[in-house]
């Protein structure tokens, strides 16, 4: 996930996303690309401690300087953690701590939303619900990509991505990746692309990445 968000250069290939290169530019473009198109979810510390959740959701607006975003309000309200809208982090449940940091990641309405383990410091009726936001912004046309050791956030992907002895291994579609709504593959032999992707750990890898 650091190198897709550019946090860290890939030993070889490019990383882009929507059609601009995020591999080998300075750390500033980078920056600037990554505050304006991708969203970033973490299993915890999504949100500064000494700020309101509404704050956190204005600065992370506030550092992509530029394009159409929907007010931080707004962004709350879709999330439903509105009412906790002047809350600080360390008064917030952890279901609402996951729900605040979603609406950080998701501030600038990014092209592409990276989520670590996102589920793995919550009860089963919150990692359901925040699962279910996550399908709903895949739905919206988000890339969803999703890094998890949880066997549910892996069965509602669209597709599972594994890593086998170092090598990358494109699972099956799931039943969510409705060819009708998918955009045409550029080759008639691939499968059609989809929205939600699950990094998923190998067996005999023990450090590579998860599922979503």
């Amino acid at each position: 996930l650091a190198c897709l968000a550019g946090l860290d250069e890939p030993d070889g290939g490019m990383v882009r996303i929507d059609g601009q290169s995020l591999s080998r530019r300075s750390e500033a473009d980078r920056a600037v690309v990554r505050a304006r198109t991708i969203g970033m979810l973490f299993q915890s510390a999504n949100l500064l401690e000494h700020v309101t959740v509404m704050q956190n959701v204005q600065i992370a607006q506030r550092l992509a300087r530029g394009g159409q975003q929907p007010s931080a309000a707004t962004v709350l309200d879709e999330l439903g953690i509105s009412e906790r809208s002047r809350a600080y982090p360390s008064e917030l449940s952890g279901g609402e701590l996951a729900r605040a940091g979603l609406a950080v990641a998701l501030a600038n309405q990014p092209r592409v939303l990276l989520a670590d383990e996102p589920t793995g410091e919550l009860d089963q009726m919150n990692a359901l619900r925040l699962i279910t936001l996550l399908r709903e912004r895949a739905r919206a046309g988000t890339a969803v990509v999703v890094v998890t050791h949880s066997d549910a956030v892996a069965a509602d992907a669209d597709r599972v991505v594994a890593l086998r002895d170092g090598q990358v291994v494109l699972g099956p579609p799931s039943r969510h990746c409705d060819e009708a709504t998918q955009p045409a593959p550029t080759d008639p032999d691939e499968p059609p692309p989809c929205r939600c992707t699950a990094l998923r750990p190998s067996a005999h890898a023990a450090r590579q990445p998860s599922r979503w």
